[in-house]
């Protein structure tokens, strides 16, 4: 309907907005030779630019999947995939501060689906990890035989169960926190609808004081 693209174009102006303000801002700084800024501080702002344009980065790819998917022209490869090589091609992005919250567990476990597509739900998950969840947070992999599992999990707030109605919908934050940097909504909604489109799903559960976003894949062949 006219309303539901309005609130669209609305959400995703305001979403891409905060991150392009934070990039002009500290860039802007950092052009500024009487900023009287520290070679630490000038680090920490280059730093800043790299975390938000990740952000814009993946806002843009969630964008053209849900453009894609509404077109009926997303398609996914079928391929071997070595989830603890995506794993690590993921967190690469990340700062060495960030990814010292990260613990990586399990051997390598082989599912069959795409690369990139799964790299994207990967991502997802770990931003909203280090954006909402606590300061530890656990990757576990898996491969039974039959299912490939990998599990992000953190030890954060959790969801509430009014919440978990509505985390895989359009636009939904899984933390309502008005101190912490809103997320476009579409994240987790595309990361499922990837995930099924691989013949896998994703899910969440709160278990023993953590939270658990749950991927499963086909293992390859």
């Amino acid at each position: 309907s006219l309303r539901a693209k309005d609130e669209l174009i609305a959400s995703v102006s305001h979403e891409l907005r905060t991150p392009l303000a934070a990039v002009i801002g500290f860039a802007q700084v950092l052009r500024d030779q009487d900023s009287g800024l520290s070679p630490e501080e000038r680090k920490e702002m280059i730093r800043l630019i790299a975390e938000e344009g990740l952000d814009l980065s993946n806002i843009v790819d969630d964008l053209l999947v849900a453009a894609k998917a509404q077109a009926g022209g997303l398609t996914v490869a079928q391929v071997p995939v070595d989830l603890r090589a995506q794993t690590a091609q993921v967190l690469e992005v990340w700062n060495q501060q960030d990814a010292g919250h990260i613990e990586l567990i399990g051997s390598s476990a082989r599912a069959k689906g795409d690369p990139a597509r799964v790299r994207q739900i990967l991502r997802n998950l770990i931003s909203n990890a280090l954006k909402y969840g606590g300061d530890k947070i656990r990757i576990d992999l898996s491969d039974d035989g039959a299912i490939a599992l990998v599990r992000v999990c953190d030890n954060g707030p959790g969801i509430t169960e009014h919440q978990l109605q509505h985390i895989f919908e359009p636009y939904q934050r899984a933390n309502q926190d008005p101190g912490l940097t809103a997320s476009l909504g579409l994240g987790l909604t595309i990361s499922r609808y990837l995930a099924r489109l691989m013949d896998g799903d994703l899910t969440y559960r709160h278990q023993a004081g953590e939270s658990i976003f749950e991927l499963t894949l086909p293992t390859a062949a």
